[in-house]
């Protein structure tokens, strides 16, 4: 990968400027289809895609190469550009694409911006609750423009572990997940990406997940350690580009 002069804090606060541009267009396109649109297919892996999917990663991926001829992008539609470019958008067009289509709120836009293969600008946008949390490298995270701060005042037996599905886990990975959530308060699933936005804001304490892709994590990355949360691999390795399927955030 060619190393370049690291992104100066105005090409970060540039860069996630031009990602909100892209969330406000994903935001209008999947409430086009939300519960309006049934057609949905099965992918080679087993998942479903849908026309929102698609549309947004279709338009994203334009607007990428009209402004940055020079970034690569990951998308999980249509793949990856492949080369060792500095610079890489990474997209997940509709995250929770169950939830999207079975008429649930809880799906998500995810986009971010990995430089050298670490994140340093992260989306997560709620398009059917118009909700939007935005992340990136030396700024504070925000939540619909105010800044959020994580809760700093519960322990463990306090507080719920969530995780989008218990079926995510292989049986050694359910095993551990057991470990550390049947010492919580409670467990809570299905959330999705809405979890890691309610983590940075102070009403989620832990997340724990796996059976991830990169364009799965990459935005949640400077979401939540921008207002103070933590967010590793379970072996407490920072998330890039490379890392494993696995992830736990805390705050």
């Amino acid at each position: 990968m060619t190393n370049l002069k690291q992104c100066s804090q105005q090409d970060v606060a540039n860069f996630l400027k031009f990602a909100n541009d892209i969330v406000d267009k994903a935001r209008d396109i999947a409430r086009h289809y939300y519960r309006q649109s049934k057609k949905q297919w099965t992918k080679s892996d087993n998942t479903w895609v849908t026309e929102a999917d698609c549309a947004i990663e279709e338009m994203a991926r334009v607007r990428v190469k009209e402004q940055f001829p020079d970034h690569d992008f990951f998308g999980e539609e249509y793949g990856d550009t492949t080369s060792e470019r500095q610079l890489k958008w990474c997209l997940d067009p509709i995250d929770g694409t169950m939830a999207f289509v079975y008429g649930l709120p809880t799906f998500g836009v995810l986009i971010a911006l990995t430089e050298n293969s670490e994140p340093i600008v992260g989306i997560i946008e709620l398009p059917a609750m118009k909700e939007r949390w935005c992340g990136a490298r030396g700024f504070t995270t925000t939540w619909e423009g105010q800044p959020c701060r994580t809760n700093l005042d519960r322990s463990l037996t306090d507080t719920a572990v969530f995780a989008t599905s218990i079926d995510m886990f292989s049986d050694e990975e359910r095993e551990l997940f057991n470990r550390v959530s049947l010492n919580a308060r409670e467990r809570r699933f299905g959330a999705d990406c809405y979890a890691y936005g309610l983590l940075a804001s102070g009403y989620i304490d832990v997340v724990m997940e796996a059976d991830m892709k990169a364009y799965d994590l990459m935005a949640l990355v400077p979401v939540d350690e921008g207002p103070g949360g933590i967010i590793t691999d379970w072996d407490g390795k920072p998330i890039k580009l490379d890392s494993g399927k696995q992830v736990l955030a805390a705050s």
